[in-house]
């Protein structure tokens, strides 16, 4: 059975936003967004808790969560290159490989995480493999848009 498409909020292409764009985007003018704020909320110390720990990188956003599916399952996500901008503990390297690890983020966080470090040759074909799944309804031909954020 296919899956259902939901409406786009965003029009095709990246839509680069902050976390108050994202959370003002997706969560405050839809009704009945409990289920969206709840999700929003946990993303929301997902980020602030790998920005503590001093990782970096960039985020492409996907999934029901984007669209005006009353009740998303999770907010698809990529996290692309990510890295540390400073010296950082083993305790911290540990809990940030536990919070980017795909089975954890999806049961603490609702994130469901794909990491990308493609090489230098293989980035451009990365970022266009990702660019299909997430740039599309299931139908793979109804252009929508996403997100990227800095982290």
């Amino acid at each position: 059975m296919a899956k259902i498409d939901y409406p786009p909020i965003l029009r095709p292409g990246i839509h680069v936003m902050t976390l108050d764009q994202i959370r003002d985007t997706f969560v405050a003018p839809l009704r009945e967004a409990t289920p969206r704020l709840r999700m929003f909320s946990l993303f929301d110390q997902w980020v602030a808790r790998l920005r503590q720990l001093n990782v970096t990188g960039t985020l492409w956003l996907d999934g029901s969560f984007v669209t005006r599916k009353p009740d998303p399952g999770d907010l698809d996500c990529v996290l692309w290159n990510p890295s540390f901008t400073g010296p950082i503990s083993e305790e911290s390297k540990i809990e940030v490989r536990t919070m980017t690890d795909y089975a954890s983020a999806k049961a603490l966080y609702g994130i469901d995480l794909y990491i990308a470090t493609p090489l230098p040759n293989r980035k451009m074909a990365s970022e266009a493999y990702w660019r299909g799944i997430f740039g599309f309804q299931h139908d793979g031909r109804s252009a929508k848009g996403f997100v990227e954020l800095k982290i």
